[in-house]
């Protein structure tokens, strides 16, 4: 073989290395970007749905004050009112905490998000016998 020959076969070689090693890189390159896409969406995903369990549980434990406040001045319609708004953030709580749940990784996660749904089955007893089972009448539960 000549040294014409050798130079061939060695560029058509280089040639094919660079083509493979390119196309590894951009392959490479293609799957961390959806990775990384699927981890950032995920990670947002999560942060909006604790804001918003959050928000939910803060205005929860505002509407058991509202309930004993109106209780104490006999303000029936008023606490009527607030029991169904705090039903209707119960069942939003519910619904965020049933929506997190497959996006967490860990056991400890998954031990504190139950915590968090048996304070809330836990709650909606407590403001029930606390705060209605003084009055007579329809508002009984």
């Amino acid at each position: 073989m000549t040294i014409g020959g050798k130079l061939i076969v060695c560029f058509a070689a280089l040639l094919m290395a660079a083509l493979g090693f390119g196309y590894q890189s951009w392959s490479s390159t293609a799957r961390l970007g959806g990775l990384l896409d699927a981890a950032t969406n995920r990670m947002v995903r999560k942060l909006e749905l604790c804001g918003q369990l959050g928000k939910t549980l803060s205005d929860m434990g505002s509407l058991e004050r509202a309930v004993t406040l109106r209780m104490s001045m006999n303000d029936r319609e008023t606490v009527e009112r607030y029991k169904q708004t705090f039903v209707a953030k119960m069942a939003e709580a519910g619904d965020v905490v049933k929506e997190y749940r497959p996006l967490l990784a860990s056991e400890a996660a998954r031990q504190a998000l139950d915590s968090i749904q048996a304070d809330l089955g836990s709650r909606l007893g407590r403001v029930s016998i606390r705060s209605y089972s003084a009055l007579p009448g329809p508002l009984r539960i």
